[in-house]
């Protein structure tokens, strides 16, 4: 976001790995984010595991044993010594109460995350034979369940 709360950039396209997951669309922008600005001091995002996450920065998150451990390590690796803090803007309210919290900008900030990832997520078509498999594999699982 600029100076007059309109968009700079939008980074958007197919995220690293096969999971093509919110959880990890979230966290990869966190990661974009900080290559892009290391300088950032604060992150806002809806989704609360990455705001509680984010807030603990606590070396466990790149184990083994954390699901997206892979985008921690390059946060932490991006983001040191200064960790940016974290807060947390529900996507779906309804504006007397963005207006009532004084939450406007970051509302407005996701909301323009949201309509970018949308356009991105138009742009990737699946292939015809993974289209046609899967659905094969829906068939299958339909006729067992019988």
């Amino acid at each position: 976001m600029g100076p007059d709360n309109m968009p700079v950039r939008a980074i958007y396209g197919m995220l690293a790995g096969p999971r093509q997951i919110v959880g990890r669309a979230d966290q990869t922008v966190m990661l974009m984010t900080l290559r892009h600005r290391p300088w950032l001091s604060h992150i806002v995002s809806d989704l609360e595991s990455l705001v509680n996450e984010g807030n603990a920065w606590d070396d466990s998150l790149a184990s083994s044993s954390n699901e997206y451990a892979d985008i921690w390590r390059a946060t932490f690796a991006a983001a040191r010594p200064c960790p940016p803090g974290f807060s947390r803007c529900p996507a779906h309210r309804d504006i007397q109460h963005v207006l009532d919290d004084q939450v406007a900008a970051d509302f407005y900030g996701n909301a323009l995350a949201d309509f970018f990832a949308n356009i991105g997520a138009r742009e990737h078509v699946l292939p015809r034979a993974v289209h046609d498999a899967f659905a094969a594999s829906l068939s299958d699982a339909r006729l067992e369940g019988k």
